[in-house]
């Protein structure tokens, strides 16, 4: 094992053994040398790992203009393996591992996680699922089908929305909506891609990225979403989901119905004093006709003994069940559209009152409790509509 000290010009001067190889230890740098073979030239250094004497190959060493590392770059990589050793890490493991992470990185693209997503989380778990797969054969597989997922910045994501919202005012002049939309469904892939596959760490759909403000209380549905949220209702076993169908069937506030008393159900009529603390706006008696459709609900709903609330789990003894902003993320999470709110319901019922039952706006207005007291007084007796 011959010895000397190594230059840029030796490397390169260094002759071809005439059969198999040689080593090169150099003398400036204890354990680090070259090994001249017949095709190749290549660094390396002599270190222990965990006490065991191990040889690492650094790389090709940089003969003229070819490919390589300098003996610079050749001594600094050898400093820094000697460093790892002297810690108990193999770089030949390290080095593996990198291989193994960027054929992963390889494997998930966005497009082949989206699809994953669609298979395994949504179409198992969201009625909407179809609309999740619609937007991401529109316009997520053509903009970032082949790019590793663990590539996406937030800038790729506002660069997304921007041509989205751009293409969608074309032919809407509202462009902001299917921007939106798209928006959800991205933030949904990259969330499971985090929780269910840990293939990253954090997701590039950064907060306050929606395309303008839609307004939750103007929100309308088709009719194809009110059966979705109907359908999750039904799925969903006691107090909860029947409380909401109870929203829809009335069209009540949501803390009214949230409240909602065997003591106040007299016959097919639900009668809500107005005297009573955050049951009546106007502080009127309010009375809501029920439907044969309602008083099955209020049927089907478990009731404890010795409770008064319709909709109470008794844990805390006779109370409400909260109908809020968890309980609404949850269900928005379970319907599979995001930008509304349990109260939107409301609206609904009015809605379908108007259209296609022709019931009157001051009707209407009567039956959710919005007439305040001196329009009630002059023009409506409060048995009028029943």
């Amino acid at each position: 094992m011959p010895k000397l000290k190594l230059t840029s010009a030796a490397v390169e001067r260094l002759k071809v053994p005439d059969t198999g190889q040689i080593d090169y230890f150099d003398t400036a740098l204890p354990a680090f040398g070259l090994r001249i073979g017949k095709s190749k030239r290549m660094y390396f250094i002599i270190t222990r790992i965990h006490g065991k004497r191990s040889r690492i190959t650094l790389g090709q060493a940089k003969v003229g203009n070819g490919p390589g590392l300098t003996l610079t770059e050749a001594r600094a990589k050898a400093g820094e393996v000697s460093e790892q050793a002297a810690l108990g890490i193999d770089p030949r493991q390290q080095k593996a591992a990198e291989k193994a992470a960027n054929r992963l990185r390889q494997e998930n693209t966005v497009g082949a996680v989206a699809d994953l997503y669609i298979e395994k989380y949504a179409k198992p778990r969201k009625r909407s699922w179809k609309e999740d797969e619609r937007i991401v054969n529109t316009y997520v597989w053509p903009a970032w089908g082949d790019i590793p997922i663990t590539d996406i910045t937030k800038a790729d994501v506002a660069a997304l929305l921007d041509d989205v919202e751009d293409e969608a005012k074309k032919k809407t002049g509202k462009g902001f909506y299917m921007a939106n939309r798209v928006l959800s469904c991205v933030r949904k892939i990259f969330n499971w891609a985090i929780d269910e596959r840990a293939l990253l760490e954090q997701n590039p759909v950064g907060r306050n990225m929606n395309r303008g403000v839609e307004g939750s209380r103007k929100r309308t549905f088709t009719d194809g979403e009110i059966k979705v949220i109907w359908d999750v209702a039904d799925d969903i076993d006691g107090f909860k989901g029947n409380a909401i169908k109870m929203l829809m069937l009335t069209g009540q506030r949501v803390g009214v119905v949230a409240g909602m008393k065997q003591s106040e159900i007299d016959g097919n009529l639900w009668v809500i004093a107005g005297e009573e603390v955050g049951r009546s706006k106007n502080k009127l008696d309010h009375i809501v006709p029920l439907s044969e459709q309602a008083l099955a609900v209020i049927e089907a709903t478990p009731h404890i003994n010795g409770l008064d609330h319709i909709f109470s789990t008794g844990k805390a003894g006779d109370t409400k069940i909260t109908i809020g902003s968890k309980m609404n993320e949850q269900f928005r999470k379970m319907v599979g559209f995001d930008d509304w709110c349990f109260q939107n319901l409301r609206s609904v019922v009015a809605t379908k009152m108007r259209k296609p039952l022709a019931v009157s706006p001051q009707i209407i207005d009567l039956v959710q409790g919005r007439i305040d007291s001196s329009v009630l007084s002059r023009h409506y007796d409060a048995n009028d509509y029943v």
